[in-house]
């Protein structure tokens, strides 16, 4: 990929802050400032969970009955309340303030009769103080009435004091038995039989134990009553102690300690075992959580170029769920830290090293020379060393994209050498510098080997490009009525070849593999298109060490056409994916060859209702340096088959110093021809004024894009296209006061020759120059009846639904209860393990699976009116 020069004025955007109209009017590019896929990700996961906690334990945090009790706790007693705690002892100033009869000195007196109940009373005449001594043995509340003679004057000042002492027994501190649980565990515990309250239970609450705890920022717990706790583990072992306190109605207040032990996942690592991650099988966006304890790191193949193999992990300064820090003074940001890794088969002398590569930047900005990265090792007092610390580049700008660089650490200090050895990787960030990247990548902790950066292996180090040609999604029906003109005849992808070493042999010149292979499958059914084909030539497969290689796939003319015969084939409600899948197989003799999992990758092509250029991530944003209104981006696209556009969805990528959802734009349609929209003619779809809205404000169901209906005051106004339709789809920048207008996401990975500028309507339409990077706007037509994800009043989409299908096996009736369900049409079909359709209709309550036969099946549900669609495996039993 040729990325750029580009049109850019690189200064971390603190620029952006600057009067409006310093800069003169143009189009510019810039590293994005968040990660919708990773809002999106964490959005619906929570929203699985809540749906989770809400049916098995009734509540949610920050909602209903484990809220009541966290106000006013300790609850506040009466001002002149004197109380003791049993066995304690108080002191009471006594009060004759207005007794006096004369200048007499009084006498006071302590009266013994009848003696007090709860406990001993001495009055100290020097300092005119009640002392009072608590029984012990006192378990709940009581109060007693001590008595003083007031006597002056010969008898005329005679007066009993009388002094009210409440007494309550002492706190209690109640350590329950430890709950072991499994990393990511979620359980309900309750206190009912260690609670002993004279009273109610006024109020409660979670308060710090200040015990520490590795995983204290990745466990979450919430009080769903007055003495019931819902825990949900980290990954991180050790003890982790939650303190209740509890108080009843007169303030007696105890304390609840729960430890939760989380269970212990250790590698062991002896000679000949190896702890590897390249982070290539890694299902996104998080790291691997049998290697990993943090999901603070970004797993991505796109941000940085030319990894060792495809994967990385990228250090983003932004938290899992794609927000940026609160980092007022710059700290710590992300960090990724092992399982515990048992050393203690190793010793000083096992030449144990880790090894890693790094690459700063990427496609985003530099980390500024004071945002370190740092690795440090665990000792065996749970102390954190640090082995390395490298500082940010200088000098780098937005086009530069520096490589990976190789790391060695030695692990030779005894300390290091225990059961619960752990690695940790850190990344600092300077205040609102979360476009500050790294990349990690190719990570090997292993016993026996030396510092130099030879591996055995042999790896892919990009996905595979899309079989299609044109788009990287296409509608089904523009498919099939063009499939010759839209699937490709080669694939192109990268590999890596990496210098071989091996104890006591020369470097290998060459490796080769057994056999390759790239697949094509339908990922609902598992149905796989056509027969295997050769990924590389036999030359190909001898690639020379330390060589990256660029290799584009012919599809043989049978395997073409068998795939264009299964496609044609196709048929179902949308979306259907299918995977292109590339694989290497390793001869026999090649047993040193270690690290397999990069030997296979994968890349999904979806069909769904709409057309698009993108791959859903950004790794730039475009935008209008002083916009004065009249602004217009559009990309293009060709109809197939005639068809009615319904919707626009939008990428907006988060940006630091600007409030963009106070700015306007309009969104566009034009017709055109394959060289551009028309210069001259109106648009065929205006929309009313809008705003951007970034789709995290609420439950995200579409990776981060935000679905704008067209529409005018009156309803809705679809564009129906006729076949052979060039037209292209945009927006147009509305005068703003702000220096840079909306910001888009732009896909650096998937060039297209398919974006078009101009500064108003009466200027020419710019396709491309040598200043703008290659890639693809991130606006895609909808083909499909949406809803909007908002609307020019703030109106937003209903939360992503949760569906359970009960019981599953199924033997005469499969139920399927959706959250959210009211007011929804739903349309179900049923496909067999081959991708048959073999039932269908629109959705009750249950559907009747008592005539197919014992098997696996597949439950695909639509929204008649969302578009949103979901896809259950079930199966049936007898």
């Amino acid at each position: 990929m040729n990325l750029y020069p580009m049109r850019i004025l690189y200064t971390a955007f603190l620029l952006l802050i600057s009067a409006p109209f310093i800069f003169s009017q143009k189009l510019e590019f810039g590293p994005i400032q968040g990660n919708a896929v990773l809002r999106s990700h964490v959005a619906q996961q929570e929203l699985k969970t809540n749906a989770y906690l809400k049916r098995h334990f009734g509540s949610l945090p920050n909602e209903g009955s484990n809220r009541d009790g966290l106000d006013d706790c300790p609850p506040d007693l009466p001002v002149n309340l004197i109380v003791v705690e049993s066995g304690g002892t108080i002191l009471i100033d006594v009060d004759t303030f207005g007794l006096a009869v004369d200048t007499t000195p009084p006498t006071i007196e302590l009266i013994t009769d009848p003696p007090l109940v709860y406990g001993m009373a001495n009055y100290i005449d020097s300092t005119n103080v009640l002392s009072y001594e608590a029984d012990p043995d006192l378990n709940g509340i009581a109060a007693d009435t001590v008595l003083l003679q007031y006597e002056q004057g010969g008898g005329e000042g005679d007066t009993i004091i009388k002094i009210a002492i409440d007494i309550r027994r002492a706190p209690k501190t109640i350590v329950a038995n430890t709950i072991v649980l499994d990393p990511g565990e979620v359980v309900e515990y309750c206190l009912t039989d260690d609670l002993d309250f004279p009273l109610p239970i006024s109020c409660f609450t979670i308060v710090d134990c200040f015990v520490p705890y590795d995983g204290n920022d990745y466990h979450f717990d919430y009080l769903i009553n007055d003495s019931c706790i819902v825990y949900g583990a980290s990954r991180f072992p050790g003890t982790d102690t939650v303190c209740l306190q509890l108080c009843d109605e007169i303030g007696i207040c105890d304390m609840f300690k729960i430890p939760f032990q989380i269970r212990t996942e250790t590698i062991i690592l002896d000679l000949g075992e190896v702890f590897f991650d390249d982070f290539s099988n890694t299902i996104g966006p998080f790291p691997s959580p049998r290697k990993w304890l943090e999901d603070d790191v970004f797993i991505n193949n796109t941000f940085a170029r030319n990894p060792p193999s495809v994967g990385m992990a990228t250090f983003d300064g932004l938290s899992r769920g794609g927000q940026p820090y609160e980092l007022p003074a710059g700290g710590v940001g992300d960090r990724l830290t092992s399982v515990p890794i048992d050393l203690t088969g190793l010793n000083p002398g096992s030449s144990v090293y880790l090894k890693f590569f790094l690459a700063p930047k990427g496609f985003g900005q530099e980390p500024e020379i004071d945002d370190e990265f740092y690795v440090e090792f665990r000792n065996n007092q749970g102390e954190w060393i640090e082995m390395l610390e490298i500082d940010g580049p200088t000098g780098l700008i937005l086009s530069d994209v520096p490589p990976f660089k190789f790391y060695a650490i030695k692990v030779d200090q005894s300390q290091f050498f225990h059961d619960a050895f752990q690695i940790r990787f850190s990344a600092e960030t300077s205040p609102g510098g979360y476009g500050d990247w790294w990349h990690l990548d190719y990570i090997e902790l292993k016993a026996g080997t030396t510092v130099d950066s030879n591996f055995v292996d042999f790896a892919f180090s990009t996905v595979p490009e899309t079989f299609l040609r044109n788009y990287t999604s296409i509608p089904l029906r523009h498919l099939q009525e063009q499939i010759e003109a839209e699937i490709k005849d080669s694939i192109d992808f990268e590999l890596d070849r990496y210098q071989v070493s091996v104890s006591n042999r020369n470097f290998l010149n060459d490796y080769s593999f057994a056999e390759s292979f790239v697949r094509f499958t339908r990922k609902e059914t598992g149905n796989q298109f056509n027969e295997n084909f050769n990924v590389a030539s036999a030359n190909e497969s001898k690639t020379t060490p330390l060589a990256h290689n660029e290799i584009s796939v012919v599809i043989p003319k049978d395997n073409r056409g068998q795939l264009i015969d299964s496609l044609e084939q196709l048929t179902g409600l949308n979306p259907i994916q299918i995977e292109t899948s590339f694989e290497f197989v390793g001869n026999d003799d090649d047993e040193e060859v270690q690290f397999r999992p990069n030997d296979t990758v994968s890349l999904t092509t979806t069909f769904s209702n709409y057309f698009a250029h993108d791959d859903g991530s950004a790794e730039i944003q475009f935008f209008w340096r002083g916009p004065v209104g009249g602004e217009q981006a559009a990309i293009q696209y060709k109809t197939n088959v005639e068809d009615t556009l319904k919707g626009v969805r939008v990428m907006f990528p988060h940006f630091s110093f600007i409030d963009f959802t106070d700015q306007f734009f309009k969104l566009m349609v034009w017709q055109g021809d394959a060289n551009g929209p028309d210069r001259n003619a109106d648009p065929i779809y205006e929309s009313e004024v809008l705003k951007p809205f970034y789709p995290d404000a609420i439950r995200d169901t579409l990776q981060g894009f935000t679905t704008y209906k067209l529409e005018d005051f009156s309803g809705p106004t679809p564009v129906v296209m006729a076949p052979d339709t060039y037209f292209y789809v945009g927006f147009e920048q509305l005068v703003t006061t702000d220096p840079v207008g909306i910001p888009v996401g732009f896909d650096l990975n998937n060039p297209c020759d398919c974006n078009y500028w101009r500064l108003n309507s009466d200027t020419t339409w710019v396709q491309y120059d040598p200043l703008v990077p290659e890639g693809a706007m991130m606006i895609r037509p909808v083909f499909a009846d949406v809803i909007n994800t908002t609307n020019s009043v703030g109106e937003i989409a209903d939360e992503k639904s949760v569906i359970n299908l009960f019981p599953n096996p199924a033997n005469s009736f499969l139920h399927v209860e959706i959250e959210q369900s009211v007011d929804r049409e739903i349309d179900y079909h049923v496909f067999n393990q081959l991708g048959q359709l073999i039932d269908q209709g629109r959705l009750q309550r249950s559907i009747d699976v008592g005539n197919l036969s014992p098997g696996n099946y597949y439950l695909q549900l639509m929204d008649k009116f969302s578009g949103e669609v979901w896809i259950e495996k079930f199966v049936v039993s007898r």
